[in-house]
């Protein structure tokens, strides 16, 4: 059976609660109908918060998501999670939302058969170049 690389809405903080900025974690069937949840990455900060879509896979495995907040304005982040390599995945950041460029996305990445990402953003101003 396949595994699956999801993202996982922030929890409700609770008091002296963990980081709240959201994850990406794979669930992955045991064979004896159970699943084994394993948390691939802590978002927060630099690497984006308050994911509110999917991810996407490419054919090697690697993970691309976006996150509504995060990055230096604030304004989001499109991530990828690159391996994993020795056991961890190598986080990388292809494109921060600054508002000139789009805003807080909400929507789950595609990628078409060239590895071209796909998405939209919520918010954007009048001089938004047309390509990032």
């Amino acid at each position: 059976m396949p595994s699956w690389a999801v993202t996982l809405r922030p929890p409700i903080p609770t008091a002296g609660g963990d980081d709240s900025s959201g994850y990406v974690y794979e669930l992955s069937p045991t064979g004896e109908g159970e699943w084994t949840f394993t948390n691939i990455f802590t978002l927060g900060g630099a690497y984006g918060s308050n994911p509110q879509g999917g991810v996407v896979l490419d054919a090697s495995g690697n993970i691309y998501g976006a996150t509504a907040n995060g990055g230096g304005p604030n304004d989001g982040v499109v991530f990828g999670l690159i391996g994993p390599k020795e056991g961890r995945h190598k986080e990388k950041i292809y494109l921060e939302f600054n508002n000139s460029n789009g805003a807080q996305p909400l929507g789950s990445l595609i990628m078409d058969s060239a590895g071209s990402l796909y998405g939209t953003a919520s918010l954007m101003t009048n001089d938004f170049p047309g390509r990032c």
